[in-house]
């Protein structure tokens, strides 16, 4: 917060409310906050509020109106951990985002879980609760990176026009003050729960084929140079097995042709979502060309799964291989190719959450040595998918 309105203005925990000209309610509590909202009672937290409660069932549209009635009422300056910003006429990120979109803004503050590409998002709001934009900022070398790396991928992405897949629009990409900022335009959107999942595979197969340019050796592949770089830099706790890994997998599938093209890098339920029958979808940070083809479908179904079943990191990336003949049906790959796609999937994923450190920033799916390891045994030692073991085998 300091560094979104740096001195000469003042921030502040907690305290009473006092002078201050913004008050922003820690959410839900100080130990792990999601979102940081202004308590002054009117339509800009209960835009803020409402838009956590994603969905058109009636739960969501009851829990809408109950967060909306509590925000209008003020009921945010009863919660007990808080942020005070002292605005002292200096710079800060809310004139520049004003001064960029031409009028007063209204700013909501949101923060994913514990990981290492954690960053703020800034909800961007007219002073009557008109959302206008979301911002991005990267605040330390990876976050920057990715900020800036996102900024590109749209570029392309939204270049490439391809069917049944949009994307925010740009309104702005600069630094300030050493902060990378991307402001993305809103999207209009509805809940995805109704979505099938052969249309949602196709349109991850457009995407990956958009930037396709067949089949190469994957020893040969720039893909595998760039695996292959990453283990042999890695220097972490988990940098050994990477590098073991890497090997057995070289000798298994290095000589096999590889289908490649492009992927999303991070494509979930909660980073999409339908509007005039396309998907819309956001974050756009990993986007990488020159992968296998299939890899946004592992992703997707893993993590959906990681979210919505109360199991096992590992019990559910086995559960994933069990489907990875159904899930890259979109590109034609079955058997052996089936699996050979998802050794690189756990591979590249791997290598990136041991670059970032997500098991020290406290991601769940951080430690590596868990699930991640475990199913490379598997597929390595035998070539054979492996079946998931019952609960009470789990120790054996």
């Amino acid at each position: 917060m300091a560094d979104l309105w740096p001195a000469p203005n003042r921030v502040t925990a907690g305290g009473p409310l006092g002078g201050h000209d913004l008050v922003f309610a820690v959410l839900p509590h100080a130990r792990r906050p999601t979102r940081l909202v202004p308590v002054s009672p009117g339509p800009v937290a209960s835009q803020i509020l409402s838009g956590a409660l994603r969905g058109a069932g009636a739960r969501a549209r009851a829990g809408r109106r109950l967060l909306d009635v509590a925000a209008r009422a003020g009921v945010l300056r009863l919660v007990p951990a808080q942020v005070h910003v002292a605005e002292e006429g200096g710079e800060s990120i809310a004139t520049h985002l004003s001064a960029l979109l031409g009028e007063p803004v209204r700013l909501g503050i949101h923060l994913g879980p514990p990981r290492a590409n954690q960053k703020p998002v800034l909800q961007v709001l007219t002073p009557q609760g008109r959302t206008v934009g979301f911002a991005k900022i990267g605040a330390n070398v990876l976050t920057r990176q990715l900020v800036a790396a996102e900024a590109k991928a749209l570029d392309a992405v939204a270049a490439a026009g391809i069917a049944g897949l949009g994307v925010p629009p740009v309104r702005h990409h600069g630094s300030w003050r050493d902060l990378e900022v991307l402001l993305l335009g809103p999207v209009e959107s509805r809940s995805t729960s109704s979505v099938r999942g052969a249309e949602l595979g196709d349109v991850m197969a457009r995407l990956s084929l958009a930037w396709g340019h067949g089949s190469e050796v994957l020893a040969d592949s720039t893909f595998w140079a760039g695996l292959r770089a990453a283990a042999a830099a890695g220097a972490g706790p988990h940098a050994p097995r990477l590098r073991l890994a890497f090997d057995r997998a070289a000798a298994a599938y290095g000589d096999r042709q590889v289908a490649f093209g492009a992927w999303h890098g991070d494509w979930t339920p909660w980073n999409m979502a339908v509007h005039d029958h396309a998907f819309v979808v956001w974050d756009w940070e990993r986007f990488q060309q020159d992968v296998p083809l299939g890899l946004d479908a592992i992703h997707f179904h893993l993590q959906r799964e990681m979210r919505r079943q109360d199991q096992e990191p590992l019990q559910v990336a086995r559960g994933t291989l069990a489907r990875a003949d159904e899930l890259l049906a979109p590109w034609g790959l079955q058997g052996p190719d089936a699996r050979c796609v998802f050794v690189l999937y756990l591979l590249a994923i791997g290598s990136r959450y041991a670059a970032d450190d997500q098991r020290g920033a406290g991601a769940r799916l951080g430690d590596l040595d868990s699930w991640l390891f475990r199913v490379l045994d598997d597929l390595l030692a035998s070539g054979e998918p492996a079946v998931a073991a019952p609960p009470w085998a789990e120790g054996a």
